[in-house]
């Protein structure tokens, strides 16, 4: 059976899974610690922007399919389930693991149920249930940036919450804070970095 030919939403899909590797790669290069998490942190916020565009684009075009729905698991679980932990990792030393390995289990179980169907109708809009593993690398590269001391106990919690049947609101409050303190926190790295601290 032919495989058919890639399209733009799992180009873009790609290009969410190629950011995260790129981030991977850039914390065992040996830069500059400061220089190595501002640039995982813009690739986390990097593949939270690509998430957000390649489902839309699919559906606008017409060309959601499995095979595109099991990329964007994969690349969801780099970006958000392996690169923020090997963020907390490097930034709060061997302490920080076994916070890491429960956060990053608990995203593989929360993308291994997640399904369009689990949507349920609140007063806010549809909502997820459990916190969303794209919020959950959001919470913790915001706090290992703004606010290092509470990264541990937050991405604790982003372990306990993901796969949780705690409802998530899709859009409005569930989506905007991580618009607006992403990019702040990658602003915030990128200075330190450039500063050298």
């Amino acid at each position: 059976m032919r495989q058919a030919a890639i399209n733009p939403a799992e180009l873009v899909t790609l290009a969410s899974a190629g950011a995260a590797v790129l981030g991977l790669c850039a914390l065992g290069l040996g830069l500059a610690p400061a220089t190595a998490t501002a640039i995982g942190v813009a690739c986390v916020g990097l593949s939270l922007l690509l998430d957000r565009v390649d489902g839309a684009l699919a559906r606008r075009l017409g060309v959601t399919s499995e095979r595109g729905a099991r990329l964007d698991t994969l690349a969801d679980l780099l970006a958000f389930g392996t690169l923020p932990m090997v963020l907390l990792v490097r930034e709060v030393g061997a302490a920080g693991l076994p916070v890491a390995l429960a956060y990053a289990l608990a995203a593989v179980w929360r993308l291994a149920r997640y399904d369009d169907d689990e949507l349920e109708p609140t007063r806010l809009g549809p909502a997820f249930l459990g916190v969303p593993t794209p919020a959950a690398a959001a919470s913790v590269v915001v706090a290992l940036v703004l606010a290092p001391a509470l990264v541990v106990p937050v991405a604790l919690a982003m372990a306990l919450l993901m796969p949780s049947r705690v409802r998530y609101p899709k859009r409005g409050i569930g989506a905007w804070p991580w618009m607006v303190l992403v990019p702040i926190a990658i602003v915030v790295a990128v200075a330190r970095a450039a500063g050298g601290s």
